[in-house]
This record gives C-alpha cells, structure tokens and sequence, in this order.
C-alpha cells in the first residue's frame, strides 16, 4: 500500500486498485484507468442495531437493515467531510483486498463489476476467485444478488454445465418468490433443452408459484412454460391440478385453453380473469361440464378491450347448468345459448348487450339470471322462464317495468335498482313467492295497493325514489325485515308501519 499526501489525496490498495480525492470526490482507478466515481459510503449501523447484524452474510443481506441516510445524504441533516468519505472507501477497500476480493464485503454492484475488471487487465488473483465468486452468491440465493448476476450476464462466464449445476440448485430452493424472480428473469432458456420437461413439471407442483404478484405483468409465462412440455407433460400437469372433477386456472394470465383438458371427463372448469379472446371451438367436446366459469377475460387489455368470441359448439355443452360470462363485452349473445338445456344459473352481467336472441326463453330450467351493467332499454319476453328464482336487471336503461316477470311465479328474489323505471306493475302482488324486491334509485313515485299481497317479502328497497307516500297494505308485510325509504319524499312514517314485527 502506498500513500500520496498533497492537493489530491491518493490511496493505493494494491498495484491495479488506486483511490484519489479529487475535486471533493472519490474516484476509483484500475490499472491507472478511471473506473467508478464512489458517490456514497454504502452502509452505517445504528449502536442500537450492532447486534441484527451478527447473522447478516454480505453487504447485499445487511441492505434490507440498512440506515439509508448515508446514501440519502442529500436528504438528510448527516454531512460527511470529503476527506472522510475518501478513507471510508479507502478502509472497505483495503479489506476486500485482504479479503481475496469477498464480494460479499462490498455491494454486488461495485464487487462484481471491479472484480471483473481486475481479471481483465491482468490480475491474477482475480481471475483465480473470479468464477468462485459468482458460484458462491449465486448459491446463496439472495433475490438481489441473483438478479444483478444473470441480468449484467455474469452467468456467460460459465460452462453450459457450470450453468445447469448453479441454475438447478436455485429451482430446488423452496422460495416461491426466488422461483419467480428467476421464471421472470427468462433464466429457464440459460438450462440445456433436456432439463426443461423435469424441470417445468417440478414447478407446476410449486402451485403458489401459479399466483405470485411478481409474476402477474409477466406476459402469458404460464402458458409459455405449459406449452414446452410434451404432450404426455401436460396432461400430467392438468391430472394435478385437478381435484374432484374440478379444473381451477382462474386469475393465472393464460391466453387459451389447454387442449388436453379433453383428457379428463371435467365436471367443473374455471377460466375466469385470463387474457382469453376466443372459446375455442373443441370446447364442445367437453360434454361432461356441468359449470363453465369464463369471466372477465383479457381486463388488463383496455383501452384496447374486444367482446370475447363464442363458438357454436358451445350450445354441445347438454349438461351444463351454470354458464358464466360475466365481464367480456358482449354486444350480442348467439343463438346457440338456447341449446344449454340444462342451464340453471346464467351470468350475463357487465357485458354492452342491449337484446337478447329468442332461443334464451327456451331454457326452461333456468333459475337464476343476471343481466345487470348492460345496455338494455327493454326486457324481451322471457315467460317462458317459469323456473327463475332470482332476476337481477340493476344499472341498466330500463324505463318500464318488465311485465312478463308477473308470469314467474317461482320467483323469489327480483332486482330492477338503478334504472329509469317510474312505475311498478298494478298487480305485482301475484308473485307470492318473492322474499326480496329492489327498485332502489329508479323514479318510481306510487306504489299499487298490491304490493301488500306479498306475503313473503323480507326486503324491499325503495332507496332514492320520488315516493310522497307508502300504500296502508303495506302493513300486510308480516315478514317484511327491511324496508329502505333513504331520500325519497316521505316525510311521515306510515301508521301502518307500526303492525309489522320489530327486527
């Protein structure tokens, strides 16, 4: 070591690593070259915190303790003389050198970098530990470091089998968020191509993997990595993934069905909130579903959002009884949907549609239908519905009451809030099975005496509607538990109120 007092301090560590201050700054040199300006003291330990720090293996894992007012300086009320600053890094300096260039004695992005640079103008010792350095951290699997090595591509520096050794070893940590970290990175095209089927099915086994945030802006990774295996690889993972004749691949970023699904006599299939375009036509082979989960597909697509495409071969599914197709910016429906039937539960909610085809009122055993946030000024005729149990038409453009649903006798549970509706129906009261009503936030301003006729209602929402006064039959509600009169006109509460049963 050598020392140069004068105008520029300088600090020689070793015959290719020189410090200088110059200009109230420390500059790091290699070989007589400019290599880095040190701009910030990297770590300060807190006497309170001297002991959290006995565990901690490198500068990269005592970063996540780290005070960042040094780093911060700018920000904070801590000022560092130059001169200070100069022999702080001139001391870590000197011990790494001591040290064999550690990396884990310096942060990632200076150690590395340096240390490449040494084995480039000739250091001998560098070259020695050089590989060895990048193998050990590598090994330890910090996230950080792990990253920084294979995005600057410190993994060139090795064998293809050098690779598959270190590359293997950080798949078989059980860390889901290490896994994704390297799927995100593209580590998997650095194996050899043999390793990627045993490989790929080990984790497809990891399934929190499947739904890890820092995979969600990963654009269709799952399906990249399905898409490598070979046919009997994938319908070993699909036979995984499936529980009780149940096949969930909800929320993982897919843009298609997997074809061998048509493996495996599914009773349940859930491909809701994926980046899907189109049902492909096959799906009509899956004559054992009985649920058909396909909403909201490609949402984070928008501004640019297109209506998800529905093959004929849908209406083939004869045993289906609930069909979801919420959230897909549906214009219109096919025809074929009248051939589902066994369709009992039907979610149509949050498309654009504003007509229904005919065949709909062909689904004699549907029970329950959504049809709220679409774009509907008129109900067609669905009498034929004679099995609905609920009905649920809420923010739409509806301006007159649905007449066909006095037809529904089954009928319990029917919600028309948040529409332009300024009548109810006269003879409202003949569905005697309704236990619910919701006409909240419409313009209704009289309610028919009829209205007392049902005897088993339970609810009735009435929120935000011209309403001066209620029918005296509304005391007939002996089951009535909730009636919400929130800003309408009425002023008195009815006499009649008083009959019915305190809740």
């Amino acid at each position: 070591m050598s020392i140069i007092l004068g105008p520029h301090r300088e600090f020689r560590v070793n015959d290719f690593i020189t410090l200088k201050l110059e200009w109230d700054g420390t500059i790091l040199y290699v070989n007589g070259k400019e290599f880095m300006i040190c701009k910030y003291l990297l770590l300060t330990i807190p006497i309170e915190k001297v002991r959290e720090f006995d565990n901690i293996d490198s500068i990269d894992d005592a970063k996540d303790f780290l005070n960042s007012e040094l780093e911060l300086a700018h920000e904070s009320k801590i000022e560092i003389p130059p001169e200070t600053e100069f022999w702080a890094h001139c001391s870590n300096l000197q011990v790494w050198d001591e040290h064999d260039y550690d990396t884990r004695l310096l942060h990632s992005n200076l150690s590395f970098p340096l240390l490449k640079r040494l084995t480039e103008v000739g250091d001998e010792r560098a070259k020695r530990v050089f590989h060895e350095e990048i193998a050990r951290r590598l090994a330890s699997g910090h996230r950080n470091v792990v990253h920084y090595l294979i995005v600057r591509g410190y993994l060139e520096f090795f064998t293809q089998e050098q690779r598959d050794t270190v590359l293997l070893d950080l798949f078989e940590r059980d860390d889901v968020d290490l896994l994704a970290k390297l799927l995100e990175l593209g580590v998997l095209d650095l194996l050899s191509p043999k390793l990627h089927e045993n490989l790929i099915l080990r984790l497809f086994d990891t399934k929190p993997l499947f739904r890890c945030s820092q995979l969600l802006n990963t654009e269709g990774w799952l399906m990249k990595l399905y898409n490598r295996l070979s046919e009997q690889g994938k319908i070993h993972v699909l036979g995984n993934l499936i529980e009780s004749d149940r096949l969930d691949l909800h929320k993982l970023h897919i843009f298609k069905i997997p074809k061998e699904i048509l493996y495996f006599p599914l009773k349940q299939l859930d491909v809701s909130s994926n980046r899907l375009k189109e049902i492909p036509e096959w799906i009509g082979e899956c004559r054992t579903l009985e649920v058909l989960n396909l909403a909201f597909q490609h949402l984070d697509s928008f501004p640019n959002k297109e209506a998800l495409k529905i093959p004929k071969s849908l209406g083939n599914l004869h045993h289906l009884k609930l069909l979801n197709l919420k959230g897909n910016q549906l214009e219109e429906l096919p025809e074929i949907i009248g051939s589902l039937k066994s369709l009992e539960t039907l979610d149509l909610s949050e498309n654009d549609l504003k007509d229904l085809p005919e065949s709909l009122n062909q689904l004699s055993k549907l029970q329950e239908l959504d049809l709220s946030r679409n774009q509907f000024t008129i109900i067609p005729d669905l009498s034929n519905l004679i099995n609905l149990r609920r009905i649920r038409i809420i923010h739409n453009n509806l301006s007159i009451f649905p007449t066909f649903i006095l037809k529904l006798k089954k009928l319990e549970k029917l919600s028309l809030s948040y529409n332009k509706i300024e009548a109810i129906a006269s003879n409202i009261g003949v569905l005697k099975n309704l236990k619910l009503f919701d006409l909240d936030s419409n313009i209704i301003s009289t309610i028919p005496e009829s209205i007392g006729e049902l005897e088993n209602l339970e609810i009735l929402g009435l929120y935000k509607n011209n309403l001066k006064v209620l029918p005296n039959s509304i005391k007939n509600l002996k089951k009535l538990k909730i009636l919400d009169l929130r800003d309408t006109n009425i002023k008195d509460i009815p006499e009649s109120l008083k009959h019915l049963p305190s809740q």
